[in-house]
């Protein structure tokens, strides 16, 4: 064999495990891939320009906590200063979750929408600048895979303009508002079904929807939450509902308070006609 071909040989062999080894460091991912957080879209309520947030975003996959979406803190009643630390439990199967704060008039002061594919505690750092001490709202939601709210919960604080901040713990134990029956996964038939739930909140009303995994409002209803019961109110509805073919559906409660959606919470069940 020519000397020649032997050289050029050996140079394309060299040049393809370069090009191999490069290639390869540039599509390895980065450690900590699995949080992504991503800027959200314009909010169509009032604003003020949002504050910027540090990226300090993370699920501690190592430790073992509630399955259900959990402030634990600040809690309600808490005074906060620039920066907060939340701290909130996630369940598992959590595809999109958002974190966002509003001030008094219903201004969006900032909002973090976090993807991640894993349970644990959520840790995360939020920078905001009010003009004057107001009273804010932390609501924390997030969406299930087909893109429909499937839960959330908020506390209201206090944002001061400068000083230390007094965390008050969140109530970990205790949802705003829970669905009794029907329990996700349950069959329905027939053309109506009850429903029932508690509330721990404020409200006189919880507002009812069944959703189809497109997206579309099979039937919607408002109902009233009983005035006795202290801090556990309940609610209940007889719904009515009219399909041609079975489907999944989601069954949606949610609590407005002055305006202001509070708490929603839902399960999935299997709806036939």
């Amino acid at each position: 064999m020519p000397p020649q071909l032997v050289t050029f040989n050996t140079l394309k062999l060299i040049v393809g495990l370069l090009a191999t080894i490069l290639l390869g460091a540039c599509s390895k991912e980065p450690v900590n891939s699995r949080i992504v957080i991503e800027r959200a879209t314009q909010s169509s309520e009032p604003t003020a320009s949002p504050s910027p947030t540090t990226p300090i975003a993370y699920f501690n996959n190592n430790a073992t906590f509630d399955a259900d979406l959990r402030l634990v803190y600040p809690g309600t009643g808490s005074r906060l200063a620039s920066p907060i630390l939340l701290i909130a439990t996630v369940p598992a199967g959590t595809s999109a979750l958002r974190v966002e704060l509003f001030g008094e008039d219903g201004r969006l002061l900032l909002r973090k929408l976090l993807l991640n594919d894993g349970s644990g505690q959520l840790e995360l750092e939020l920078v905001f600048e009010v003009p004057a001490l107001e009273t804010g709202r932390l609501a924390l939601s997030m969406d299930d895979e087909f893109g429909r709210l499937q839960e959330l919960t908020s506390t209201e604080v206090e944002l001061l303009t400068e000083g230390e901040s007094l965390n008050v713990a969140g109530e970990a134990q205790t949802h705003q508002l829970t669905i009794d029956s029907p329990k996700t996964g349950d069959t329905i038939q027939g053309g109506t079904f009850n429903l029932s739930g508690v509330v721990h909140d404020q409200g006189r009303s919880v507002n009812i929807q069944l959703v189809n995994r497109e997206g579309r409002v099979i039937s919607t209803d408002d109902v009233f939450i009983s005035s006795s019961g202290g801090d556990e109110r309940e609610f209940s509805a007889v719904l009515v509902y009219g399909i041609s073919e079975p489907e999944w559906v989601q069954v949606v409660v949610s609590l407005r308070v002055a305006g202001v959606t509070r708490a929603v919470t839902s399960v999935e069940i299997w709806l036939e006609p």
